[in-house]
Parts: C-alpha cells; sequence; structure tokens
C-alpha cells in the first residue's frame, strides 16, 4: 500500500482514516498554511515542529495577538509570511511585528505584504530581535520610510532583500542598503517611478559578493553595475528612453560569470551589437530574454555559437526569411522558446525550429502571426513539453489534435481567443493537464466544461473569462477534485451557486477572480467562509464584443 502512497494530497487523504499514520504526517510537518485565524488553535495543537508559517493566504484579518500565539507556541520558526495582494491585513500593526519578533528571535526568513498598519516601528523592532535574518521581502507595505531602511541595514548577514510596490522610500534612503550590508548576494527592486541609480551604485561598491540583480522600473542607469563583477543574473524591465545597448555590453565584459540576462524595454530594445557583445564575452549564459523587435539574422547567428544557451525568448522578432529555421538547424537543443508577437515567421521555420528542438518543455508562442495549421502540427514533435502558449494565434482543431498526439505530458496550456478553433473536445484530448487559460473563446460551453472535467481530472488552475459559460457549466468542474483556483471575470450568465458548489466539493479550491459586480455579495461572503481568497476585476473591455480583434 505505502508505495502508492507517493503525492502529499495522498498522504493527508490516507491519515483521514489511519490514525497511526495521521500522528506520523503530523509529527513530520514543518510547513503550515494558514486560511484562517480561527485554525490557529487547532493547527498548534496538531503539528508542533512548525519551522515555516505562510500566513499569504489567510482570507479573514489576523490581529497582532494571533502572529503572538503562532510564534510562541511554534519555537522553532525560521520562516513567516504574513499578507498577500488580495487580502490586506489592515490589523495587524507594529505590536504584532515586536511580538512576533520576541518569540521568533531565529527568523531567518520574513515576507511582509500589504501591511497598511505597519510603521517604521514594527519594522526596527522585528530586525532588531532577528539578527539572524538572510531573506527579507517587502512588498507594498506604505507606512515605511528612509527609517526602515536604516533598521534593515543592521542585519548583517542579510543575503537577499526584495522591495516591491509603494512605499515612502527616497532615492539616499535606498542608498544605505549597499553601504552597510556587504553580505548582501541578491537583491530586487520593483519600485515604479523611484530613482533607483543611488542604490545600484552603492550595491556595486559595497556588495562584493553580488550575484543577482533584479529591476522593475520606469527609468533607470545601468552605468553603475559595471562595477560589479560577480554576477551571474541580471534582470531588467524598464520604460527607459534612451539607448542602453552600450552600457549592457560594458556590464557583460566584467561579469564574464553572467548565465541568466533578461532585457525588456519595449521603448528601447537591445540591437545586434548588444547580443554580440553578450554572447562573446558570457560564455556561460544559459538565459537569455530579449525584446528582439531591432535583431537582425546577423544576430540569430550569433545566438548559435552560444552552446550554453538553453532558454531564450525572442519576443517581437520580425523574420526576414530563414533566421529562425537556423535555431533549428544547428542543434541547440533548447529547453524554453518564446516568440511572443512574432511577425512574418513562415511554417518551414517554425517546423524546422521544432524538428531542431524537440527537447524543448516550454515553448511560448502567443500572438505569433505567420504561421498556419501546417507550421503549428510541427509542435507534435516535442514529445517533453510540458507547457505551451498559442494563445491569439491561428491554430485550429486539426493542429491542435496533430498537437496533441505527441505531447501527451502536457500541463499547461493557453488559448485565450484562438478562434480557429470549435470544437473544445480537442482540448480534452489532453488528459493530463494542470492549467488551462480559454479566455474569450467562443466555443466554450457547459456542455464543453463537462467534457473538461471528465477528461482533465487533475486542472488546478482554469481561467474562463469573457466566456459565455453559466452556473450550469460550473456544477460539472465539481468533477475536477484538484481545482484551486477558478477565474471567471465577466461571464454574464454566471451568478454564483456554481461557484460555490465548487468551493463547497473541491476540498483544495482556494483563490477565485470574480467581476466587480459581485462585490458585498453573499457569494462573496459565503466563499470567505470557506476560506477562498476572492478577487474582484473591473476590465475595461468589459464591453468589447466576441467578434472584434482586440491585437489589431
Amino acid at each position: 500500500i505505502f508505495r502508492w502512497i507517493t503525492s502529499s494530497q495522498d498522504r493527508h487523504s490516507v491519515a483521514l482514516v489511519c490514525r497511526i499514520w495521521n500522528d506520523v504526517v503530523a509529527f513530520e510537518s514543518r510547513s503550515i498554511v494558514v486560511r484562517s485565524r480561527s485554525l490557529l488553535p487547532l493547527l498548534i495543537r496538531k503539528f508542533s515542529r512548525v519551522s515555516i508559517l505562510d500566513c499569504t493566504q489567510c482570507c479573514d484579518q489576523l490581529e497582532d495577538q494571533d502572529l503572538e500565539f503562532a510564534a510562541s507556541n511554534w519555537r522553532h520558526l525560521h520562516t513567516v509570511f504574513v499578507g498577500h495582494l488580495d487580502v490586506p491585513q489592515e490589523v495587524v500593526t507594529d505590536e504584532g511585528l515586536r511580538r512576533l519578533g520576541e518569540n521568533s528571535g531565529k527568523l531567518q526568513h520574513v515576507r511582509l505584504c500589504c501591511l497598511p498598519g505597519v510603521h517604521d516601528g514594527g519594522i526596527l523592532s522585528l530586525f532588531k530581535s532577528c539578527t539572524y535574518l538572510r531573506k527579507v521581502e517587502l512588498e507594498n507595505c506604505e507606512g515605511l520610510t528612509d527609517k526602515s531602511l536604516e533598521a534593515l541595514s543592521s542585519s548583517r548577514n542579510l543575503e537577499e532583500l526584495l522591495l516591491k510596490g509603494r512605499f515612502k522610500f527616497s532615492p539616499l534612503g535606498l542608498a544605505v542598503i549597499g553601504k552597510h550590508l556587504p553580505r548582501l548576494l541578491k537583491v530586487c527592486f520593483e519600485l515604479g517611478s523611484l530613482d533607483v541609480v543611488p542604490v545600484l551604485k552603492s550595491v556595486a561598491k559595497g556588495c562584493p559578493k553580488m550575484q543577482e540583480i533584479s529591476l522593475k522600473v520606469r527609468n533607470v542607469d545601468l552605468a553603475g553595475l559595471i562595477e560589479c563583477s560577480n554576477l551571474t543574473c541580471l534582470r531588467v524591465e524598464t520604460d527607459q528612453r534612451n539607448p542602453m545597448d552600450d552600457v549592457v555590453i560594458q556590464i557583460a565584459k566584467s561579469n564574464n560569470n553572467l548565465q541568466e540576462i533578461v532585457f525588456v524595454n519595449h521603448f528601447e530594445p537591445l540591437n545586434d551589437d548588444a547580443v554580440l557583445g553578450i554572447v562573446q564575452n558570457c560564455r556561460k549564459l544559459e538565459k537569455l530574454h530579449i525584446e528582439a523587435l531591432r535583431l537582425t539574422a546577423a544576430a540569430i547567428w550569433c545566438l548559435i555559437e552560444c552552446k550554453t544557451l538553453k532558454h531564450l525568448s525572442l519576443d517581437h522578432f520580425k523574420s526576414a526569411g530563414q533566421g529562425l529555421a537556423e535555431i533549428g538547424l544547428c542543434g541547440m537543443e533548447l529547453v524554453e522558446f518564446s516568440l511572443r508577437s512574432g511577425r512574418g515567421i513562415r511554417d518551414v521555420e517554425l517546423q524546422t525550429l521544432m524538428l531542431g528542438n524537440q527537447k524543448l518543455q516550454y515553448l511560448d508562442l502567443q500572438c505569433c502571426h505567420g504561421p498556419s495549421a501546417i507550421g503549428f502540427s510541427a509542435i507534435s514533435g516535442c514529445c517533453n513539453l510540458l507547457s505551451l502558449d498559442l494563445s491569439f494565434t491561428d491554430v485550429d482543431d486539426v493542429s491542435l489534435i496533430a498537437i496533441s498526439n505527441g505531447t501527451r505530458q502536457l500541463r499547461c496550456l493557453s488559448l485565450v481567443k484562438c478562434e480557429g478553433i470549435i470544437n473544445i473536445g480537442v482540448i480534452a484530448r489532453f488528459t493530463h493537464l494542470k492549467s488551462l487559460n480559454i479566455d474569450q473563446c467562443s466555443f466554450v460551453s457547459d456542455i464543453g466544461l463537462n467534457v473538461i472535467a471528465m477528461s482533465c481530472s487533475q486542472l488546478t488552475d482554469l481561467s474562463l473569462a469573457f466566456t459565455r459559460i453559466t452556473d450550469r457549466g460550473l456544477y460539472h468542474l465539481t468533477k475536477c477534485s484538484c481545482l484551486r483556483s477558478l477565474r471567471i471575470p465577466y461571464c454574464r450568465d454566471v451568478w454564483g451557486p456554481g461557484i460555490i458548489a465548487i468551493a463547497n466539493t473541491c476540498s483544495c479550491f482556494k483563490y477565485a477572480v470574480l467581476g466587480h459586480r459581485f462585490k458585498g455579495t453573499q457569494i462573496c461572503d459565503d466563499l470567505k467562509r470557506q476560506c477562498c481568497i476572492v478577487r474582484l476585476e473591473m476590465d475595461d473591455m468589459a464591453l468589447v464584443p466576441f467578434t472584434l480583434d482586440l491585437h489589431l
């Protein structure tokens, strides 16, 4: 019997019917996800050796005393997550963080998200008590100012830092990070329009072991990073309107151990020279993700010479002939490839590309224009494929059937607004799917959902936005016992009973995205009583007819 009990779900299912097995599972459990504060006493009594406390999925409001209660009973906590973007924890205050720190002095990893009641005092108390912190993640804590950064700089053992969203930080306040945290190895700054140049300069000078830098900001000057010499990963997403090719080349020269480069700039994408400089200097490069709008066949030839490259994204590439085919002919054996919004892609290019990279596991062709059903059918040769995105393409029933015959292990499939598909039954051929996105697809119907539910029993995440389904169709989805999340904003004929049935039947269900018209309704209240996180979307495209092409 025991050799069949392999998954976490199976182990916990057995625990429901076997007391001895239940005691073993409880004893060895180290990680706990709290979905309601009312469950804390029960969890503490049952699980005594918890070291990871995850409150990000808590659907009600935590209080300061809850953090103290958990920390004082689970004395071995080294990781704590509090808060979620869709459920701000508005009741947690500085006092709660102070009590958490006093009772969990051995914390090594803390993540705080959307805590409007937390200010500098709470952060100061937490960092003062937790001297072993190695990783800190702060997101949308709008009450934090430069004083919190000063308190953060006292954590001399800190190795990883993420700052994301809205704060009251200043550029000069951020600069203390590099001056006082010499052991930093990884940083991530997603700070909108805030000037990050001072902190980049301080990190480059004060953190000699820095390995990974991730930036998502409106404007940035990367010149300060030229002083870094040990980077293995650089990710940049910006709207900078000045060319950055030269500085990227300089960074590549001074960091020849770079293994991953992500550079996304819709206004000034990299040119051929930048790609040439990256490939020539970074001999260990494994992942390259760039906007390829300005690249030519010369850059493609250069990429072919990079024998270590396994993950390649050439979004917005405009083909002039045989360029992409060379990637297939040279046998790069890519694991991941993205050609989002590619233009002028011929069937023969896609066929050759697939033929030479049959070990592909992740393929993204969203909005890729040019290939016909003949070209898409070539994807069937990638028998190891796990994830496929064909949204907004001309894929049809015939090509999808061909793909299903070759990609038996496909786990994730996205077919948003694929107007060439008529029969939802072709999707049911992908029997191992866990994630499915069929937003804006006119072929989706209540009967079709029954076909999907019967064939794709392993589905965990499903998106049906802008479809004509009703509650009757949602009742069919109760057969998907593993379903965790459902996205159905602006489905006009859905009124709620169907999704309540899913929440009552599917024990794993915990996340629902609904239209804004459900705000304040009994449906939302019932879902929250089932410990489900509910997100309401107000979509600007709510009145766009199904027949209108949104990507002209």
